[in-house]
């Protein structure tokens, strides 16, 4: 039996990647358009939901977070790196 492969899945929202802080937060991407970034505390309790929309370009579920100047770091479809303060 083969395994399938998570991108096919119609419909399904589901975490791609996440980013762990030095507190303890716990910060996951979904798979959504706009995309969103969850934030989770060391409990594991969704404290915190961000939203990016870009009307110009698309943003991908790849990112990584700047904490000490507190700014997420998403990539574009163009394979630009954007930056957003929270």
């Amino acid at each position: 039996m083969q395994k399938s492969d998570i991108r096919n899945r119609i419909g399904l929202e589901y975490y791609s990647s996440g980013v762990g802080s030095p507190n303890g937060h716990l910060f996951l991407v979904i798979n959504r358009n706009p995309l969103w970034i969850h934030e989770f505390n060391p409990e594991g309790e969704l404290i915190k939901r961000y939203t990016f929309n870009s009307p110009t370009v698309s943003l991908v579920p790849i990112f990584d977070i700047d904490f000490e100047n507190r700014r997420f770091l998403i990539v574009t479809e163009e394979s630009e790196i954007r930056a957003y303060s929270y």
